[in-house]
Order: C-alpha cells, then sequence, then structure tokens
C-alpha cells in the first residue's frame, strides 16, 4: 500500500512542477501586468515601462525598442535566478 502511495505521490508532484511557467512582468505607473511570453511582452510595451524577466532560457528573436524601456533580469547566460 505505501508503495503506490508513494509512486502516486510522486506522480502528481511532477505533473503539477511540469506546469510551472516563467512569468514576464511588466510594470508602469503602479500597474502591474503577468505575461507567459516575451512576444505578448513586447506587443504590450508603453513608453517608460519596467520589464522583469524571469530567470533561465527563452528566445526572442531580433528586437528594436522604439519606446523607453527598462529591463531587469538575470544577467547573460544564467539558466537560473538563484543567488551566489
Amino acid at each position: 500500500m505505501f508503495p503506490k502511495f508513494l509512486a502516486t505521490t510522486c506522480l502528481i508532484t511532477m505533473v503539477v512542477c511540469s506546469y510551472g511557467q516563467q512569468v514576464f512582468v511588466r510594470s508602469n505607473g503602479g500597474n502591474t501586468y503577468t505575461y507567459r511570453s516575451m512576444d505578448s511582452v513586447i506587443l504590450n510595451l508603453s513608453d517608460g515601462d519596467t520589464v522583469y524577466l524571469p530567470g533561465g532560457t527563452f528566445s526572442i528573436g531580433t528586437v528594436v525598442f522604439t519606446k523607453k524601456v527598462v529591463l531587469y533580469g538575470a544577467g547573460h547566460y544564467p539558466d537560473s535566478a538563484a543567488a551566489t
């Protein structure tokens, strides 16, 4: 009985963890918005926005910013945002 319970618990934990996604945050004038992709953030940018990038890797292609935007992220080539 215990091995079946343990296996079921592990399976449920793996499924829940697999649905974890990167969240991009855009902030402007006290309003905060969350997005599931950088493409969505870029489409909704306004002048003076602050964008917080999650740790990990993602591809955004070539982007030309025509508005004043501040970007905060984990840095160049990190695969996570763990403190060292």
